[in-house]
C-alpha cells in the first residue's frame, strides 16, 4: 500500500499536462487571399495566456485565447505597427495548448501564433479574375 501511495505521489509530482494544438480555418467572413489584394504586415506574431487549476481539473483561472490575441496586438503596437482603422486579418492562425501539473495544482497555457495581413484597395484586374472585358466579348 505504501509503495502504491509513493508511486501516486511521485507521478503527481512529475506529471505534465499533454500539449495539443489546432489550426482552425474558420471565420465569420470569407476573403480571397489568392489575389494581390493584401499585404503582409508581420509574420509569426504570438501571444500567450496562462491559467491555474486546482487538483489538475478544477479551473480557478482558465487560459484565454482572447488574452493571447490581445497580447499579439500589444506586441504589434510596441513594434510601431498601429492597426486602428485598418482592414487587418489574422492568417495561418495556430493555437497550442499545454501546461504542467505539480502535486495539487496545474498551470495550463494557450499560445496563439498568426501572420498579420492588411487588405488593400487594389482590385484584381479582369484578366486574372476570369471576367471578360467588353473587347473580349466582341471577339
Amino acid at each position: 500500500m505504501r509503495k502504491l501511495l509513493a508511486l501516486l505521489f511521485l507521478s503527481g509530482l512529475l506529471a505534465c499536462a499533454p500539449n495539443y494544438g489546432s489550426f482552425n480555418q474558420t471565420s465569420g467572413s470569407r476573403a480571397d487571399l489568392s489575389k494581390s489584394n493584401y499585404r503582409i504586415l508581420k509574420t509569426g506574431v504570438s501571444g500567450e495566456s496562462s491559467g491555474f487549476t486546482f487538483l489538475w481539473f478544477i479551473p480557478i483561472v482558465a487560459p484565454s485565447s482572447a488574452d493571447a490575441k490581445q497580447q499579439m496586438y500589444d506586441q504589434l503596437k510596441a513594434e510601431g505597427i498601429d492597426i486602428r482603422g485598418r482592414s487587418i486579418a489574422l492568417a495561418n492562425v495556430t493555437e497550442d495548448r499545454g501546461g504542467f501539473n505539480v502535486i495539487i495544482f496545474g498551470i495550463p497555457s494557450v499560445k496563439v501564433t498568426a501572420d498579420i495581413i492588411e487588405f488593400t484597395d487594389e482590385k484584381p484586374d479582369a484578366k486574372s479574375s476570369g471576367a471578360q472585358t467588353p473587347e473580349q466579348k466582341v471577339k
